[in-house]
């Protein structure tokens, strides 16, 4: 995508904008001691993304792992590191479309599945207006629009070859960091990472101290340290390291093997029975691809399979609960998951409002039917998600979208052909089907992913744009 640098009403703006945030920061000043300083970095972000906007929504892409590290807390909803650089970008982008520095269509390409998205936001909106609780719709739906609009610019941005090559050389480096910090929880119990959380309402500033999450292992009656990166939790960093661990794949680096290879280790220490199904799942689908080595690599997984069951006790531990009736997270997913059945019955075509599945909870509780009391939690399924929230029109509409994508982005061919194709689609299977026991779509990583699996369409050899 090229862009212009040279127009003298851009830097006239630049100019004023310094001027007006430098009299703004003197006065903040005697609100906060650190509000100027949180203004001039501002300043300083938008005088660098408004030349860089191309690698600016990159770097939202490649922050995505690490996204926790700072959470702003507003009146309306909570905002991360992702959302506020977003938030300038999109404004950026708007100024210098008017000016005229970009077209429009460099960033933003529609599909015809947008259009089931659109009626999908659309009906929630006037949903929005009927239900007990509207805040609760209108945070959700602003998390939505974000995720979506996020999703349709990085579709267009990834169809340049130069830059899926920088987002995955970065991202080598930002799953080395992830790894890194997940292990170290795990092994010292807590790390010296601090997250920065900052309260706009209060004009306060602290920092929180990552802790590793430990829960008591029903089955063999002893308590497990799961490892937790970057305020993820433990299931969530599991879901995050088996999309880097396919994303990383289509880069060049020596080293990348031995990358993957410490994903291993650290998906192990997350105990995350899901995370374990599901990435043991995506290796024997990525062997279909291998025509030649097909049979050897399935008996290789077989073969590494059971001797992991039979030499490490927190894997064998955590895969015997799974058909255990006496864990309680199988009772509470049981639980939630009934309560959701019920609330679909009761509420068939459009559901009980988005955002308010927390809220309706109380009324089809049924914790003390699995040995359980007061589950105040999501449903931690994708279906149930939307399809109590909202109704068979939701899910449908949900379902076209990831339909269109597939139909229009995937194929047997590109599939067997391409290296990045089959990286991008095992990584995409992987989070989908982690959606299945946890809410991961409503993180940006699950759109990145989506969006590198949406830009397959036009990253051919046979699209000069793509080069």
């Amino acid at each position: 995508m090229n862009e212009i640098h040279s127009f003298h009403c851009d830097r006239s703006f630049i100019y004023i904008g310094t001027i007006v945030l430098s009299v703004i920061c003197a006065c903040a000043f005697f609100l906060h001691p650190a509000v100027p300083f949180i203004i001039a970095l501002l300043l300083f972000s938008v005088v660098v993304i408004y030349n860089n906007l191309n690698k600016s929504f990159l770097l939202i892409a490649i922050l995505t792992p690490l996204n926790n590290m700072i959470l702003v807390k507003t009146g309306i909803t909570d905002i991360r590191i992702c959302q506020v650089i977003y938030i300038i970008c999109m404004g950026l982008l708007a100024l210098r479309i008017v000016v005229g520095s970009i077209k429009l269509e460099e960033y933003i390409k529609f599909e015809k599945y947008d259009i089931a998205f659109a009626l999908y936001i659309l009906i929630s909106y006037f949903q929005s207006f009927i239900v007990r609780i509207p805040i609760l719709a209108l945070r959700e739906l602003i998390q939505l629009v974000y995720f979506y609009s996020l999703f349709i610019i990085l579709r267009s941005i990834f169809a340049k070859k130069m830059n899926y090559n920088y987002f995955i050389k970065w991202m080598i480096i930002v799953t080395i960091l992830f790894v890194l910090v997940g292990l170290a929880n795990y092994i010292f119990g807590s790390t010296i990472l601090r997250l920065v959380n900052i309260d706009l309402a209060g004009a306060n500033i602290t920092f929180l101290k990552s802790s590793p999450k430990i829960q008591q292992s029903v089955l063999s009656g002893i308590e497990i340290v799961r490892a937790d990166s970057f305020f993820w939790g433990s299931v969530g960093t599991a879901n995050i390291l088996i999309i880097l661990f396919y994303l990383i794949s289509s880069g060049t680096s020596r080293y990348i093997p031995a990358i993957k290879i410490s994903i291993i280790p650290a998906l192990l220490v997350t105990a995350s029975r899901a995370g374990y199904i599901v990435f043991f799942f995506q290796y024997m689908l990525g062997s279909l691809f291998s025509r030649k080595r097909f049979l050897l690599k399935i008996i290789v997984g077989i073969v590494c399979l059971v001797m992991a069951y039979s030499t490490i006790s927190i894997f064998a531990d955590r895969l015997n609960e799974i058909v255990s009736f006496k864990e309680k997270s199988n009772m509470a997913h049981f639980a939630l998951w009934r309560s959701g059945y019920e609330m679909i019955r009761n509420n068939l075509l459009f559901g009980v409002g988005t955002g308010h599945f927390m809220y309706e909870l109380p009324n089809y509780d049924y914790s003390s039917a699995y040995g359980l009391v007061g589950l105040r939690t999501e449903v931690h399924n994708i279906i149930l998600k939307i399809f109590t929230e909202n109704g068979l029109v939701g899910i449908i509409l949900l379902i076209m979208v990831l339909y269109g994508v597939l139909r229009k982005s995937i194929s047997m061919r590109i599939l067997f052909k391409s290296k990045d194709a089959q990286n991008i689609f095992l990584a995409f299977i992987g989070t989908l089907l982690m959606n299945m026991t946890m809410n991961a779509y409503m993180i940006e990583i699950f759109w990145v992913v989506l969006a590198l699996l949406a830009s397959l369409r036009y990253r051919t050899d046979e699209n000069p744009s793509y080069q």
